[in-house]
């Protein structure tokens, strides 16, 4: 499964890692088509990606 993202690119280091978080929608990026791979996490975001991590681990 490709991600289209526009600031993403298939030779990105971090591309297989920002896949694997897409495809199991553990994070959706910042709009449909931007992820913005070097921007700092705010804590709402952190937050969403634990409660999702949790969600999938117990279910």
């Amino acid at each position: 499964m490709d991600i289209a993202f526009a600031d993403v690119s298939a030779d990105h280091w971090a591309y297989e890692d920002i896949r694997y978080l897409h495809q199991f929608e553990l994070l959706k990026g910042k709009s449909a088509d931007r992820f913005a791979p070097a921007d700092n996490a705010s804590r709402a975001e952190a937050a969403v990606l634990l409660e999702r991590l949790l969600a999938l681990r117990d279910g």
